[in-house]
């Protein structure tokens, strides 16, 4: 069995694939249950404490090359948003247009 050490802990959900914030945990007929705050869909819920993991376990969200591929795609997103990448592209086809007249 899992032992969640305190209140207040980060962890990760596997039933709901994303990191929560244990709020609190009780013990029903032996079975551990702990009621979380799902940050990305802004809601409590109650999940079994064996369906939590600790976040040093879970590599593969925390990782480094995880973490900046979401860096880089948020800052694709962004200038894509304000039209920034695709005035660069358009100024890279005349550059090269450029190039073909000379």
């Amino acid at each position: 069995m899992r032992t969640i050490s305190n209140d207040d802990t980060w962890m990760y959900s596997l039933e709901y694939n994303e990191i929560c914030l244990v709020i609190s945990t009780q013990t029903l007929w032996n079975e551990t249950y702990c009621r979380v705050w799902l940050p990305l869909q802004d809601t409590v819920v109650r999940v079994r404490a064996d369906q939590l993991r600790p976040l040093n376990t879970h590599h593969s969200l925390l990782s480094t090359h995880y973490l900046v591929y979401i860096a880089a795609a948020a800052r694709i997103t962004e200038a894509l948003a304000q039209g920034a990448l695709l005035a660069l592209v358009k100024m890279m086809s005349d550059e090269l247009r450029g190039m073909g007249d000379g």
